[in-house]
């Protein structure tokens, strides 16, 4: 999607509980495939690459909650779409 420079924002985002067998993976990421409606509600998301199963099922239910602030092309909201990288981090 081309955008004249505005950017979206998040306005909602939703923590990722980390199974404890995830913190023994050496790959600590996945990446989402996430699309956003001009209102900025999540409309299609699709797991891209892997990590963990429930990980997994816990990153694609955090992007489905996901709240957006739409892209602007021409002074008006469009739809778009991005690759989120959900990194598993030990605190």
């Amino acid at each position: 999607m081309i955008n004249d420079g505005t950017l979206s924002k998040i306005r909602k985002l939703v923590p990722i509980a980390m199974p404890a067998k995830v913190k023994l993976l050496d790959n600590k990421f996945n990446l989402v495939e996430v699309c956003v409606t001009e209102a900025g509600a999540v409309d299609f998301q699709t797991m891209v690459q892997p990590l963990h199963p429930s990980f997994d099922a816990a990153a694609l239910d955090r992007v489905s909650r996901g709240v957006y602030d739409p892209l602007v092309q021409d002074g008006k909201p469009v739809p778009f779409c991005f690759l989120q990288k959900n990194v598993a981090r030990q605190f």
